[in-house]
């Protein structure tokens, strides 16, 4: 497992500096846990002292069997025009040369439709956070 060790000992910045800092510049790392400062240096205020944190690499698991780091969390899918439902317009997904299709097909109100024969749809993946 790949780990991130981020630190900062300013008693000026909180740990949580640190914790949307990685997510902002490092969305793949997420915060695990805060190691404990050691006996021998304790704060009036936890704060104010190292703040130092692990933070995991996610993995995942490909269709080929081999481990490879996320790296893609957004992406711009393109469909055509297919056919006229009664108050929608079918579009079907274009993929990219080589690749399997991420939605296939696209229903669009005919309103919002109009006459396009072309859409384009981004996709962000957002992870979940949970909190104690």
């Amino acid at each position: 497992m790949v780990q991130v060790l981020a630190c900062v000992n300013d008693p000026t910045i909180p740990a949580q500096f640190l914790i949307d800092g990685m997510r902002e510049e490092a969305p793949s790392l997420e915060y695990q846990y805060r190691l404990d400062n050691p006996p021998e240096f304790l704060d009036i205020d936890i704060e104010s002292g190292l703040k130092a944190l692990i933070f995991p690499k996610e993995k995942i698991i490909t269709n080929t069997n081999k481990t490879k780091e996320s790296t893609m969390s957004k992406t711009t899918v393109t469909f055509e025009y297919e056919k006229e439902t009664k108050n929608s317009v079918r579009y079907q997904e274009i993929p990219e040369e080589g690749k399997a299709p991420i939605m296939g097909t696209l229903y669009v109100q005919k309103w919002f439709a109009g006459s396009s024969k072309t859409l384009e749809i981004t996709i962000e993946k957002k992870r979940l956070k949970f909190t104690k």
